[in-house]
């Protein structure tokens, strides 16, 4: 019986030693650490900014293609007078759209070097029309100071269309007024010299040639000579 139980003993020595072994050298499986994911939702001010980049760039292109579709169309940098001899310095190009107006107004690039003569009156800002110009005008007005017996109304000034009254002497009566020149172009009003300067009554006029000598007779006999307002330019 003291055998027995020595073996018993022995037995469970052995294995109870080996059974503690094996539970020491066991290493338990720990669970791995959760990785914070990678996916962010996006930021709404980041995509509203290159949305509105977007648009801006869109509508830049938009623009240059509108205007490269346009027409130049020339307008007069000041007023222009039948029988004036203009060039390219007297236009600018003003860009619209509208290719219509491609055929009754001028465009740039379109002015000789020699330059065309006004035919009427241009004023300034105008689109200028292609038949307000011509090339065969020059020979035809010519410019002359005349006094007046009227004084000149304020409202009078280049470019201003007028006609030109005369009333001629006879004996001590005056005939009744006629028209020597009908249409005529005020160039400029000359202002009378002095220590004071005011409009006085001479003005130089655009005449049609064959109206010079009619004018010149009028004057030479002393008749009086007048000029009433056809048209005004704007803001005269």
């Amino acid at each position: 019986m003291p055998a027995a139980s020595h073996r018993g003993d022995y037995r469970s020595v052995i294995f109870g030693n080996k059974a503690s072994g094996l539970g020491q050298d066991q290493n338990p499986v720990q669970p791995l650490p959760r990785r914070k994911s990678g996916f962010r939702l996006p930021d709404f001010r980041f995509l509203i900014g290159v949305l509105l980049i977007g648009a801006s760039i869109a509508g830049v292109f938009t623009v240059l293609n509108l205007a490269n579709k346009g027409i130049q169309i020339l307008t007069a940098t000041r007023t222009l007078l039948p029988g004036e001899l203009v060039v390219e310095g007297d236009l600018q190009p003003l860009t619209i759209n509208a290719d219509r107006l491609s055929a009754d107004y001028l465009l740039a690039g379109s002015i000789p070097e020699s330059g065309l003569i006004a035919t009427r009156v241009i004023m300034a800002g105008e689109f200028v029309p292609k038949s307000a110009l011509g090339s065969a005008a020059s020979e035809s007005y010519t410019s002359i100071v005349i006094e007046l017996a009227n004084k000149i109304p304020g409202s009078i000034g280049p470019g201003s269309v007028v006609d030109l009254w005369s009333t001629a002497k006879s004996d001590s009566e005056f005939e009744p007024p006629v028209v020597l020149v009908g249409g005529a172009t005020i160039v400029r009003v000359v202002e009378s010299e002095g220590l004071v300067r005011d409009q006085g009554n001479n003005v130089e006029i655009l005449i049609p040639r064959d109206k010079v000598a009619r004018v010149l007779e009028a004057l030479s006999t002393g008749a009086e000579v007048a000029i009433v307002p056809v048209s005004l330019p704007i803001g005269g």
